[in-house]
């Protein structure tokens, strides 16, 4: 069973132009229904960016989408929850991108995997194909060529690529422990 962590939960921030906040939010409860939701947060980013604003976050499930400069104009901090939801496993420093973080609390090798992509379509399509790859998670994520964290059964948590490069919490990219 695959699932998005904590599901319904959205959260938008828009700079330059708070206004349009209220857009947004209207704007992904409409794309929501009739899109993945990776390509719906894609659509709203893309959106307020057009609309004038000079940086925005979206949020939808485990999904985030990042583009434009953050409120402190030094990246934008995003939460990478732990897949049992009790506390968050990474906190990543974006400038532009997306991450995605999918599930299977009954996987025997990986309950969850992130994945750091361009577009957060691309990053929950790679985060469900990595799940789904199993032991061959890593290997995935290499050939694919970009960062994830891959968290195994024991709540262990493996950076792949170059995850620790984004992590905003020091080395090795992580909040919990790895083995």
């Amino acid at each position: 069973m695959l699932i998005r962590s904590h599901p319904l939960e959205t959260h938008l921030f828009v700079v330059g132009h708070p206004e349009l906040v209220e857009y947004g939010r209207t704007r992904l409860n409409e794309l929501r229904t009739r899109r993945p939701p990776g390509l719906a947060v894609d659509e709203v980013v893309e959106d307020l960016m057009d609309e004038g604003a000079t940086g925005v976050l979206v949020q939808l499930d485990g999904i985030v989408r990042v583009a434009g400069t953050s409120p402190t104009g030094d990246g934008w901090l995003t939460v990478v929850a732990h897949p049992r939801g009790h506390f968050a496993i990474a906190v990543l420093q974006l400038q532009e991108g997306a991450v995605a973080t999918m599930a299977n609390p009954s996987s025997e090798d990986f309950v969850a995997v992130s994945v750091v992509a361009p577009q957060a379509w691309e990053a929950e399509l790679l985060a469900a194909t990595v799940l789904a790859a199993g032991p061959d998670a890593e290997a995935v994520l290499g050939t694919a060529g970009v960062p994830g964290l891959l968290v195994d059964a024991c709540d262990q948590a493996r950076p792949v690529g170059s995850w620790s490069g984004l992590s905003a919490a020091g080395q090795p990219g992580l909040l919990a422990s790895t083995a």
